[in-house]
This record gives structure tokens, sequence and C-alpha cells, in this order.
């Protein structure tokens, strides 16, 4: 049994020796193919173009009632404005603009006529459109004398002699008779003569201030500075 299995050996070798050469016999590798993955189905849209806003309604009444919104929408503040304008049909956003411009000019034709960029000391007597054009646009001293009012004759005889000292001022002093702007004295609680207002130029008043606390010191370096 063993000889036959020697023989069988030695002349499968011999074969292999003569039909393969020296190289050996490779086995052919397997191929192994994947299969094409095509993605997902696309939609058919029919023939002809796509309603947009069917699509669009078809898409939100998918949407579940109680989905969260991925985006809120914010507004800017500094535009709140103009965004509410156009919310109100520009209308009312449009008369407020032309309300601030109108104001605007008021403002500066005041300050026009009020005499604002002129210097130095100036005497004018009272009248509403006086006090209208110069009340919140310079200063200004509203001074109440009368005609038989020594001190009051003194102070403004005191001011003026220290004219020089306003040169480079808009020191403007307006004199109202406390008898024949009684009502306005009312209004401003001054009850004699000699006694003065004073107004900013954003309209704040100050007083009523005694005739003798208004020195020429206090007026060039605190009111017309």
């Amino acid at each position: 049994m063993s000889k036959n299995v020697a023989t069988a050996l030695i002349i499968s070798l011999f074969l292999a020796g003569c039909f393969g050469g020296d190289k050996p016999v490779e086995p052919t590798p397997t191929k192994i193919v994947e299969p094409i993955d095509e993605g997902p189905e696309r939609p058919d849209f029919g023939e002809g173009e796509v309603d947009e806003e069917e699509a669009f309604e078809k898409a939100l009444e998918e949407i579940p009632a109680d989905a969260v919104p991925q985006f809120e929408e914010t507004i800017d503040e500094g535009n709140a404005d103009e965004i509410q304008g156009v919310e109100e049909g520009d209308e009312e956003w449009e008369e407020r603009e032309a309300a601030k411009a109108a104001y605007a000019e008021e403002l500066a034709l005041k300050k026009a006529n009020s005499g604002a960029t002129n210097k130095g000391l100036e005497f004018r007597d009272y009248s509403p459109e006086l006090w209208n054009q110069v009340n919140g646009v310079r200063s200004a001293v509203l001074y109440f004398n009368a005609e038989d009012c020594e001190d009051c004759k003194l102070w403004e005889a005191g001011v003026r002699s220290e004219v020089a000292g306003y040169a480079d001022k808009n020191a403007l002093i307006i004199t109202a008779d406390i008898n024949k702007y009684p009502e306005l004295a009312a209004e401003m609680k001054v009850t004699e003569p000699n006694t003065a207002m004073t107004v900013s130029q954003i309209g704040e008043l100050m007083g009523p201030l005694p005739g003798s606390i208004l020195t020429n010191g206090y007026l060039q370096g605190f009111i017309f500075q």
C-alpha cells in the first residue's frame, strides 16, 4: 500500500515539472462586486413647472401643530421706528419725521433771530416775541424793574459800568417793568422790583434772585460763561 502511494507522489511531481515549468500555478482571486447605491428616490413632479405656492402650502400642512420653530424673528431696536413706520403704512411715521424736521428748523430760526452769536453786553426791553425767541436758545437774565425803583437804576448802572468784562460773552439782559407785566411776574413768582430770573440755553429757569446777588462777577462767571 505504501509503495503505491509513493509511486503516485513521484508521478505527480514529474507531471508538474513537465507542464508547469519552474513557476507554480497561482489561483485567480475572486472579485467581490458591491451593489450600487442609487440613493433616495427623487420625487416625480410630473411634466411642466412646479407650483411653488402649492408646494409651500403642502409643506406647511405636513408640519406638526406642536412643532418648535427653528428661527425667531428679531428686530434691531435702533431701526424699530422705521419698521413700525412701514407697518403703519408710513403715514404716521412720516408725520412724526416731518414734525421733528419742523422743530429743528424753528429752533434754528429762533437762534438766528435772537442774535445768539452776538458778543458783548446787551440790554433789551421785554416782549413776548423776544422771550419766545430767546427761551431755550441762549442764556439770558429776565430783570424786573420799575420806574420808581432807585435800586433798579443803580443795579443797571453798575452792570453797564463793567461792559468791557462782557466783550467775549453773549450777555443778554431783558428788562421788564413789574407793573406793566404783572401776569409775567406772577408766573415767575416775582413780588417786587430789583428781582431777576435767569434762563439757560436749554430753557431752565432759576430764581427769583434779588439784584444784590446779581453782581458783575456772578453774571460774568456763572450766568454768562
